[in-house]
C-alpha cells in the first residue's frame, strides 16, 4: 500500500533519471509483481485503516520512507523560488519543473543534497552557475565521495563553511544571507562542529534555493509515538517495521535490506519453511574490475 500513484517509492521520485533510467526501475518492479505482489497505488494509510489492515492481513510491515523535507528556519524561507529537494527531485523526474533561473544555490552536504546540485546543473544553461552551500568543508560531508567528484567535474561549485541566515526575495530575485563559519571541536557525529564566526556575514544572489538539510519520517497512522521496536518487532503482534521508518533516513540499499530481514522474520512466525534461492546475476566484472571498485 502506498500513497503515491506509481510505484517505486523513494528510487521512482528522488533519484535522478541519469543515476537511475526508467526502464531499470520498471524491471525491478515488473520483477515483483511477476511474483504475484499486488501493489495498491493511491492508498493514504490513516489511523482508522491502518487498524483495518491489522485486521485483515497476518502480518505487517512498515517501510514508510524520509519523505519529508527538512526545513531550515530562517526568515524567507517560505518565500517563491525556494525549493525542497525531494519535491523538487520527484517534480524533475515527473516533468513538472520549469526552469530554475542562471544561478541556483543549494543548501546541504548529503546525498539528496548532491542529487539536487546535479540536476539544477542539467536545468541551467552553459552560463548557468549551481552553488552547493554547506556548513562544514568538502571533506565532513556526508554524501559519497565519488558523487561529490561527479558533481564537481560537472561545474558544480562548493561554498564552504557557510550557514544560511535570512532568505529575501527582492526585485523577482532572492538574496541568501550566509554566516561564516569555524570548524570547532568534535561533535556527537565525530565531525568537527561548525561555530559562526562573529560578524562575518555575506550575501549570495539566486533564481533560486534549494534546500536540502535532512529528511523527516512521517508516521502519524500509528496509534503512537512509542512502537517498542525489538529486533524490527513492533509492540504490536505481527507488526514489523524496517528502513528509514526504523532507522531514519538511510540508504536505498539498506531499506532493500531490512525488507528481506522482515520477510525471514515474518516466514519465522508463520512457520514457512520454504528457503529462496537467490540467483547471482552476470555482471560482466572480472575479479579484477571486483577489486578495483571495492578499493
Amino acid at each position: 500500500f502506498r500513497s503515491k500513484a506509481t510505484p517505486g517509492g523513494m528510487l521512482a521520485d528522488a533519484i535522478p533519471r541519469f543515476r537511475l533510467a526508467d526502464a531499470s526501475l520498471q524491471k525491478d518492479v515488473q520483477r515483483i509483481l511477476d511474483l504475484g505482489v499486488k501493489i495498491y497505488d493511491k492508498t493514504r494509510i490513516t489511523a482508522h485503516k491502518f487498524q483495518e489492515l491489522r485486521s485483515q492481513n497476518d502480518f505487517i510491515y512498515i517501510a514508510v520512507g524520509a519523505q519529508q523535507g527538512k526545513k531550515i528556519g530562517v526568515p524567507g524561507e517560505d518565500s517563491p523560488g525556494v525549493l525542497d529537494a525531494l519535491t523538487f527531485l520527484a517534480d524533475v523526474r515527473r516533468g513538472r519543473q520549469s526552469s530554475l533561473g542562471r544561478r541556483v544555490a543549494v543548501i546541504g552536504g548529503g546525498d539528496s543534497a548532491i542529487d539536487a546540485a546535479r540536476t539544477a546543473r542539467r536545468l541551467t544553461d552553459e552560463n548557468g552557475e549551481v552553488t552547493l552551500v554547506y556548513r562544514r568543508t568538502r571533506h565532513e560531508m556526508p554524501a559519497g565521495h565519488d558523487e561529490v567528484v561527479e558533481m564537481l567535474d560537472e561545474g558544480v561549485s562548493i561554498l564552504e563553511l557557510a550557514v544560511p541566515v535570512e532568505i529575501a526575495r527582492e526585485n523577482g530575485r532572492l538574496r541568501l544571507v550566509l554566516q561564516k563559519m569555524q570548524l570547532g571541536a568534535l561533535d556527537a557525529s565525530g565531525r568537527k562542529k561548525p561555530i559562526p564566526i562573529p560578524g562575518a556575514q555575506f550575501e549570495l544572489a539566486c533564481d533560486a534555493v534549494i534546500v536540502a538539510i535532512g529528511q523527516n519520517v512521517v508516521l502519524d497512522f500509528l496509534p503512537d509515538d512509542e512502537t517498542g521496536v525489538r529486533d524490527m518487532r513492533t509492540k504490536w503482534e505481527n507488526v514489523f517495521i524496517g528502513g528509514d521508518a526504523l532507522h531514519g533516513p538511510a540508504t536505498i540499499i539498506a531499506a532493500i535490506a531490512d525488507g528481506r530481514k522482515a520477510a525471514e522474520f515474518i516466514k519465522q512466525s508463520a512457520k514457512i519453511l520454504h528457503q529462496l534461492t537467490v540467483a547471482k546475476p552476470e555482471k560482466g566484472l572480472s575479479l579484477a574490475d571486483y577489486q578495483i571498485k571495492m578499493a
